[in-house]
């Protein structure tokens, strides 16, 4: 009984590390997204500027 409650415990726990994985890899990509666009962003603020 203990060792289907350790199994069902480790079932859980793997799910959610896949999660947490998975939410954490989102986040980077969010992040370096951001990042393109301020550049994006400022790049097109500097040619306004110029005009």
């Amino acid at each position: 009984m203990r060792t289907a409650e350790l199994a069902a415990k480790n079932t859980e726990l793997e799910r959610m590390n896949r999660l947490f994985v998975g939410r954490e890899l989102r986040m980077v990509e969010l992040k370096e997204r951001i990042r393109a666009l301020e550049q994006q962003s400022g790049e097109k603020g500097d040619c306004d500027a110029r005009e």
